[in-house]
């Protein structure tokens, strides 16, 4: 694994280097939605961040923070935009937001932390191209090195490519799976990166394999907090605006670690995990649970594990989920015998 720790050596360089230690940063995309993987992303970042000294000044997500928010905030911080798998035409709000962003704030420094990228328009990947070669200090991350052929082509020699963020968490391999309530947990997709759809069938043998996905949660006190600090309009009580961006940095915080504790305990619940989602994988990684992954609609789980992960044997590319399921169970029941 002594590459992907190169990589994330490097990532820190370049961030050093990229937010100079005097300046704040504006950390945009806060992803305020059930899913546990872009959580994972949001807390590795906050890690880093502050592994390397470097202070966000204000958060923001972009159904909540406006764009003539980030215009008042943006000052002269670095604004970074958070990781993922959103930069392309499959999620287009997110898409509209960043490019919206990189145009409106030529004067600042603008860095996209590391994404898979697809576009399936080929419009749609021209007008990014000319907007993010437009900026003169751009700088964009690629997680995989399908998306860094794509990140070249739309922002030129800015584009490099380093490890998921979420990747930069401690690893804390569990111990004795003994206790795990299921053999087998499936984490499968249900929406539409999902490459044979979610309502193809699956062969699942016996009763200890579940099925899920991590994409729905009961809301509570963690997520009203978040909403209230972030509906409050900071501009007509502008002495109060350092303590309610404080606020809304630990109430986003405090809701990411919510959701990413979620996806840990669903995953430890079982021997193993059957995959098509990238951070099922990653965190499956984190924590030495093995996995067995299918890939996504565009083969974004297979090109990120080939660069990152191929020397674990824990990490296991399979052709379905059924297959996984499968050898996931054989695993266990020779684990068993031993």
């Amino acid at each position: 694994m002594e590459h992907l720790k190169d990589g994330i050596g490097q990532m820190r360089g370049m961030l050093d280097r990229l937010i100079p230690a005097d300046r704040e940063c504006l950390l945009l995309d806060f992803p305020d939605y059930a899913n546990v993987g872009d959580s994972a992303i949001w807390l590795g970042q906050v890690h880093l961040l502050r592994k390397l000294g470097r202070r966000i000044a204000a958060i923001g997500d972009i159904s909540r923070y406006s764009i003539e928010t980030v215009l008042r905030d943006a000052g002269e911080r670095v604004v970074l935009l958070s990781g993922g798998g959103n930069l392309g035409d499959v999620w287009e709000a997110h898409q509209v937001f960043r490019e919206r962003v990189v145009a409106m704030l030529p004067r600042n420094r603008v860095v996209q932390l590391p994404q898979s990228i697809h576009f399936a328009d080929r419009e749609r990947e021209d007008r990014a191209t000319a907007i993010f070669r437009q900026h003169p200090d751009f700088h964009l991350f690629a997680r995989d090195p399908a998306s860094l052929e794509i990140a070249r082509r739309i922002s030129g020699d800015r584009a490099v490519m380093v490890p998921d963020m979420a990747c930069c968490l401690p690893r804390n391999v569990r111990g004795d799976a003994s206790a795990a309530r299921w053999d087998v947990v499936v984490v499968r997709r249900t929406d539409k990166e999902s490459r044979c759809g979610p309502s193809a069938p699956l062969d699942v043998p016996g009763e200890k394999v579940l099925v899920t996905d991590w994409t729905s949660e009961d809301r509570g006190f963690a997520h009203s907090l978040y909403a209230r600090l972030q509906g409050i309009d900071s501009s007509r009580r502008p002495r109060l605006k350092p303590t309610l961006d404080r606020l809304v940095r630990a109430s986003a915080n405090r809701l990411a670690r919510y959701r990413f504790e979620r996806g840990m305990a669903l995953l430890e619940s079982g021997r193993a995990v059957v995959t098509d989602r990238l951070h099922a994988v990653i965190l499956s990684w984190l924590r030495g649970v093995p996995v067995y992954y299918s890939d996504n609609a565009y083969g974004k789980i297979a090109s990120f594990a080939s660069e990152w992960l191929k020397d674990d044997p824990d990490v296991t590319q399979v052709p379905d989920l059924s297959d996984g399921i499968a050898r996931a169970l054989e695993a266990s029941a020779s684990s068993r015998s031993i």
